[in-house]
């Protein structure tokens, strides 16, 4: 008996991301960041049947789209690893799941595509096994398969320490209006690039406040859309002019603008949806593609077929 279902997986930006020129002993940069996930998806699809081999199969596909050659089909992709990190651990065979992902976030873009990618694999996997991990299980998984896939997924808004991997969840509904500009299709940048050209940097740039006034601010539902940071910023700059381009199309309208994670993507607080939509229409005209979106406090979306 074949079973089907399908798992909506929503990308993050970083409200605020402090990395320290100090390593932890993993050698990864010490982190300070509020994670916060939005209303754009990948569709991952799953068809779940049986095989008489003694061993469980995992075959990808990707949907058509502008960036889907950029997608490796082999243990290169996240959630390609995901499916045999759960097949490991549960010691299920017998089985072949195929998985086809539809990308709506863009690949390499600051937005953890690949990391919701593997997070929702594992999820779903679970789900159509009849849960035999609890979710403690679940997150160690996560971990094993990178910094940012634990926040990936829980979902909602959450602040991130260590390696960004030390959860502590912010319990609050925020209520913003993000407009997010979208890199070129084939302009992606890795995080060990962007990490790199970190180190580099003689003169890191420095937060107008701490991360305890900024969540102090969100928390009390301020505005903190003048407060956006991301000390990475810089050095995404360096590597790719077109995000100084985006940066000023939006700041100089007044609005304060900022590099998602590792970038490219590029995103600004909008004060309504009003003032979004006309800051859409003058970025087109730009010729940027962008997209208005809201925070949402969950993670996955499921649909059983």
């Amino acid at each position: 008996m074949t079973k089907r279902l399908s798992v909506f997986t929503p990308a993050k930006i970083n409200l605020y991301l402090q990395a320290y020129e100090e390593k932890l002993p993993d050698d990864f940069h010490r982190l300070e960041t509020v994670y916060q996930t939005i209303d754009l998806f990948d569709q991952l699809s799953f068809e779940l049947s049986s095989i008489t081999e003694k061993h469980s199969e995992i075959k990808l596909s990707v949907s058509p789209a502008p960036q889907s050659h950029l997608v490796p089909l082999d243990g290169r992709n996240l959630a390609y690893r995901a499916a045999r990190l759960f097949f490991d651990k549960t010691q299920i065979t017998h089985k072949k799941i195929n998985i086809n992902i539809a990308k709506k976030i863009p690949v390499s873009g600051g937005l953890a595509g690949g990391s919701t990618n593997s997070a929702g694999t594992l999820y779903a996997l679970n789900y159509l096994f009849g849960e035999p991990l609890e979710q403690e299980d679940l997150l160690r998984l996560c971990l094993e398969l990178g910094s940012d896939v634990p926040f990936c997924f829980l979902g909602g808004t959450m602040l991130g320490t260590g390696r960004g991997d030390l959860l502590t969840r912010l319990n609050l509904s925020l209520d913003y209006t993000f407009v997010l500009v979208f890199p070129p299709s084939d302009l992606e940048l890795s995080s060990k690039q962007v990490y790199a050209s970190f180190d580099e940097l003689n003169k890191k740039s420095q937060p107008e406040i701490k991360i305890e006034k900024f969540m102090e601010i969100l928390l009390t539902k301020g505005d903190v859309s003048k407060y956006l940071f991301n000390s990475l910023e810089e050095a995404v700059i360096h590597l790719s002019y077109w995000v100084e381009t985006a940066k000023s199309a939006i700041d100089s309208r007044g609005f304060t603008s900022l590099v998602s994670g590792s970038g490219p993507s590029v995103f600004t607080i909008a004060p309504n949806e009003m003032t979004a939509r006309q800051l859409l229409k003058q970025l087109a005209n730009d010729g940027f593609k962008a997209s208005i979106h809201r925070p949402i406090d969950n993670s996955f979306q499921i649909i059983v077929h």
